[in-house]
């Protein structure tokens, strides 16, 4: 029975997801099939790694990049708190190119918790992701 929790950073998610260092995968597959912990996997541990993974040299599309991190999530041994608010995101960041994960995050998460808008300054996010408001001029 797992009874522990512990957190794991970005650099062991994209480990596990590029493969990119054998040696470093099979650590994390390792650590990750504990028969007694569960890993934490922080709301930034997953913004980092999609940033990571699109904008360095891995360039892996948005398709790639959230298909990828779902497959991750549900990794048994893998705990992550917002799981709908991620999953809600994800599907925000695919339908708008132009606005960041973070932004798509933002907006999901107040709409969720909050069932109030995102106000912002940012007239693609407002416009796109229709929980977003621009704050007001006058």
């Amino acid at each position: 029975m797992k009874d522990d929790i512990q957190a794991i950073d970005t650099n062991v998610i994209v480990r596990y997801i590029t493969r990119d260092n054998e040696a470093l995968y099979k650590r994390a597959v390792r650590l990750l099939s504990s028969a007694f912990l569960y890993f934490e996997v922080d709301d930034i541990a997953i913004s980092e790694t999609i940033y990571v993974l699109e904008r360095t040299h891995y360039a892996l599309s948005r398709q790639e990049i959230v298909r990828y991190l779902l497959d991750f999530l549900e990794i048994p041994s893998v705990v992550c708190r917002n799981r709908d608010v991620v999953r809600d995101a994800f599907s925000l960041y695919l339908a708008h190119p132009a606005l960041s994960f973070n932004d798509c995050y933002l907006a999901v998460k107040t709409a969720l918790l909050f069932e109030e808008p995102l106000w912002t300054f940012d007239k693609k996010l407002a416009k796109q992701s229709g929980t977003a408001k621009l704050v007001p001029a006058a």
